[in-house]
């Protein structure tokens, strides 16, 4: 589901260039965020 409303947003936005860049970013912290959780270990030393 998340997937087709990011999608019909950039359809009408039509600024493509903008909207990309920004996906890209959130994905990237995604994925670090999710290997912290699966360590355990940077998130424990943090809090």
């Amino acid at each position: 589901m998340g997937q087709k409303d990011r999608a019909a947003r950039k359809s009408k936005k039509g600024d493509k260039k903008e909207e990309r860049g920004r996906g890209r970013k959130r994905k990237k912290k995604g994925r670090k965020e999710r290997k912290e959780t699966k360590k355990g270990t940077k998130k424990g030393d943090t809090h």
